[in-house]
């Protein structure tokens, strides 16, 4: 719609300073509770084009650990979902240093009792397969049981 058409540029207007992009990323994410259609589509375009704006995901690491453990099943998902998107480019590297919590944090959310919650989870450590060594992803998906792996398996293809 038009009206989320402007909503969206007019952030990423905004955005162009670092201070700005992460102020306005907090209050995006926490937005992804949201229940109406819109108002989620216009959550997820704008998470993407501030996430164009920051060192991505350094800046906003701690926020989406927070928001991966959030009470809210959608604001787990969406995060997660977020996360897939804007890592799937060559360009993302993760930093060693949160690799093992953030993995740890994605790995726990398989087992939610939200459908959506766990094909976020298997999305987002499918991506993560392709961006770490093999034997680093195996350590954290090698207890899957076997329905688990198959689904993992099937994220990664």
């Amino acid at each position: 719609t038009p009206t989320r058409h402007c909503q969206v540029q007019h952030t990423e207007t905004k955005c162009t300073h670092p201070c700005n992009a992460l102020l306005i990323m907090q209050e995006i994410l926490a937005r992804f509770k949201e229940k109406k259609v819109s108002a989620l589509e216009a959550a997820r375009e704008a998470a993407d084009a501030v996430a164009k704006t920051i060192k991505f995901p350094d800046a906003i690491i701690e926020r989406v650990m927070e928001c991966l453990e959030d009470k809210n099943p959608g604001v787990r998902s969406e995060t997660m979902l977020f996360m897939y998107r804007c890592s799937k480019s060559k360009k993302v590297i993760f930093p060693k240093s949160f690799v093992k919590e953030f993995i740890t944090k994605v790995t726990k959310n398989i087992e939610h009792s939200e459908k959506n919650v766990r094909d976020g989870a298997y999305k987002m450590l499918a991506v993560m397969s392709t961006k770490l060594d093999a034997k680093i992803i195996n350590t954290f998906v090698s207890d899957f049981k076997e329905d688990r792996m198959k689904l993992y398996q099937a994220a990664v293809e």
